[in-house]
């Protein structure tokens, strides 16, 4: 039996088919879709897991203005960023203080790209120790915001868009070796994907935050091609 995408029509191979849970991705277009229909006395299962408890960091207020996840920035890895930007902006503070009491101002124009990575550095170590992201559901509607520093990509989803939720893993290769880091995506009902949030250290954040917004939001829990391993 051929799986064919509702969408573009390319036949979908079987590396991105679930049988158990009828749930296909096409490798075309992208569109992830069940092919329960195709099937003949074969319902549709949905799973059924334990509850997630809040990862460390997770502040969850659940009242009669809705759902309210609170996340914090702050890891171990803030002191790092904070010996970080202490250690080259002091170098490169004493090198500016020089150059202004007894060289050429125009030298700077030389290092101005040394001093942009103490800013950065700088703002970054500020985001970690100060940061939130702030996760609410009110009604039919999710918004999540960062600060008070801007950083981040603020995001506001209607329910009515929304098809599937799923986490996913990214592995990043860079000079100090890899790095793996972890989201959430809503599969839209328009036929792409979004990010909800990214860059989560731990797994748990993100399934945490997609059962709790698949809960609040009636949306079944379904198998999805390319998700992070329960």
């Amino acid at each position: 039996m051929k799986i064919l995408c509702p969408l573009c029509k390319t036949e979908v191979p079987a590396d991105n088919i679930h049988l158990v849970r009828e749930v296909a991705k096409c490798p075309q277009c992208h569109e992830v879709f069940s092919f329960s229909d195709s099937l003949e006395g074969v319902s549709s299962a949905s799973r059924s897991r334990p509850a997630i408890l809040p990862p460390s960091g997770f502040q969850v207020q659940n009242g009669p203005d809705g759902l309210h996840i609170i996340r914090s920035w702050f890891s171990r890895d803030a002191f790092f960023f904070l010996f970080f930007a202490v250690f080259w902006n002091g170098i490169v503070g004493v090198f500016v203080t020089t150059v202004l009491k007894h060289g050429d101002a125009r030298m700077l124009l030389a290092i101005s790209f040394h001093i942009l990575i103490g800013i950065g550095a700088a703002y970054a170590c500020l985001t970690k120790f100060f940061n939130k992201t702030r996760m609410s559901i009110a009604g039919n509607v999710l918004r999540i915001t960062h600060g008070p520093l801007p950083a981040g990509r603020a995001r506001t989803v209607q329910r009515s868009d929304v098809k599937q939720l799923y986490s996913d893993e990214r592995i990043v290769h860079g000079k100090h070796g890899r790095s793996v880091h972890y989201g959430v995506k809503a599969i839209l009902k328009s036929g792409g994907e979004i990010d909800l949030i990214y860059g989560l250290p731990d797994r748990k954040e993100a399934l945490f935050i997609e059962q709790q917004v698949e809960r609040h939001f009636g949306i079944r829990d379904e198998a999805v091609p390319g998700e992070v391993e329960r």
